[in-house]
C-alpha cells in the first residue's frame, strides 16, 4: 500500500438480535438485544464490528447510530498494531460504540495484512474451554438446550443462578448431568453464611467458578468468598475497564473482559496484560453479540482459561456467520 494512514469508508446500521429462548438472568429477561453494526472498507478489504446494547444499559440504538455515522477514522498501520482515531469525542464515552469502532478497524487490518485477527494482535494458539449459557429455565427447557448445546459439541456448561431460582437450576442440571459447570448470579446473590455455604456446596460438587456472584460495589463481599473457596471468584460487572481492574483486583481471582464493556480489542489487550501481570484468571466473554463481535473475542481466547462467546448459538437471526458482509 502506498500509504500506512488510512481514512476507509464507514457505515452503520441497526438490527435486533431475536434470542431461541427467552433470556433470564437476574437482571430480567428479554426476548432480544439491538444491535449496531459497522463496516470499514478501504481498497476492496473491509472490517465488521458491533455495538451490544442490552436494555440494563443507558445507551439506545439512537445514541450509538449518532455517536458512530458520519465520524471519519484514520487508522495508522505503521507499528506492532493498528491505531485509530475519531475526531468525534463523545465516541469514547460509550464502551460499545467505542468496541464497534475498534474492532471493525482490527478486523480491516488484518483483511489488509493477509492476517488472521488472532494472527495480527499476537495470540495464535489454543483456544481455551468454552461455555453455553443455560439461562434461568425449568428442567424440561434446560434438557431442550443441553441437547442443543451438545450437538453444537459444547461441554461446559454455565448456568445462570439469581436469588429465586439458585438451588432449582442447579438440581435441574444435576438431574440431568454429572459434568462441571460455572455459575453466572449477575449480582443476584445475597452476601451471608448461606450463601458461602450454596457456594462451598457447589465447588464441591462440579463448579468450576462463580462468576459475579454479589451487587458490584460490594467489594467486602467478594473478597470473603474468595478467601474461604477453592474455586475462583471472576468478576465481571464490577470491571468495565483497566482501572477499576486495577483498583479492584485484590477482592477477585479473576476478571470477565468482554469487548463491550471496555471498549474493543485494544482495551482488552491492556486488559489481558494487566491480569497475566497479576496472575489472574482470564475468561473471555460476550454481550450476546452474534458472530461479528463473538468472532472477534475469540481471537482472544489463547490466552484465557476459559470463554463464554456462544451468543450465536443462544440466537435464531445471526445472518453473519463467518467474514460475510452485511447489506450495506
Amino acid at each position: 500500500m502506498a500509504s500506512s494512514t488510512l481514512q476507509p469508508t464507514l457505515r452503520c446500521e441497526a438490527d435486533r438480535l431475536i434470542f431461541t429462548y427467552p433470556f433470564r438472568i437476574a437482571h430480567g429477561v428479554r426476548t432480544g438485544t439491538d444491535v449496531v453494526l459497522v463496516k470499514l472498507s478501504v481498497d476492496g478489504h473491509f472490517g465488521l464490528g458491533e455495538a451490544t446494547l442490552p436494555p440494563y444499559l443507558p445507551w439506545q440504538v439512537d445514541d450509538v447510530l449518532a455517536l458512530i455515522r458520519d465520524i471519519q477514522v484514520t487508522i495508522d498501520i505503521t507499528g506492532q498494531h493498528p491505531t485509530w482515531s475519531a475526531k468525534h469525542t463523545a465516541l469514547y464515552q460509550c464502551p460499545p460504540a467505542c468496541a464497534a469502532v475498534d474492532m471493525a478497524v482490527w478486523n480491516l487490518t488484518a483483511s489488509l495484512q493477509g492476517q488472521t485477527l488472532a494472527e495480527l494482535i499476537g495470540y495464535p494458539g489454543r483456544p481455551c474451554p468454552h461455555t453455553f449459557t443455560l439461562g434461568i429455565s425449568d428442567t424440561q427447557e434446560m434438557a431442550e438446550k443441553l441437547a442443543f448445546a451438545r450437538e453444537q459439541n459444547f461441554s461446559l456448561f454455565k448456568l445462570k443462578m439469581d436469588a429465586a431460582h439458585s438451588q432449582s437450576m442447579f438440581d435441574a442440571y444435576r438431574s440431568l448431568t454429572d459434568t462441571p459447570f460455572a455459575i453466572d448470579a449477575n449480582q443476584g446473590w445475597t452476601p451471608g453464611p448461606s450463601t458461602v455455604a450454596f457456594a462451598q456446596h457447589l465447588a464441591q460438587h462440579g463448579c468450576i467458578l462463580i462468576e459475579q456472584p454479589f451487587e458490584r460495589t460490594n467489594r467486602a463481599a467478594h473478597r470473603e468468598l474468595c478467601d474461604v473457596l477453592d474455586i475462583p471468584v471472576i468478576a465481571d460487572e464490577s470491571v468495565q475497564n483497566l482501572n477499576d481492574f486495577e483498583q479492584l483486583a485484590q477482592c477477585y481471582d479473576g476478571v470477565n473482559i468482554k469487548l463491550q464493556k471496555c471498549g474493543g480489542i485494544t482495551a482488552a489487550i491492556e486488559l489481558i496484560r494487566a491480569a497475566e501481570r497479576m496472575q489472574k484468571d482470564l475468561l473471555i466473554g460476550c454481550m450476546s453479540e452474534s458472530s461479528i463481535g463473538c468472532s472477534s473475542a475469540e481471537a482472544l481466547t489463547s490466552r484465557a482459561m476459559w470463554a463464554d462467546l456462544d451468543g450465536p448459538w443462544l440466537i435464531a437471526n445471526d445472518h453473519y456467520i463467518q467474514d460475510r458482509a452485511f447489506s450495506l
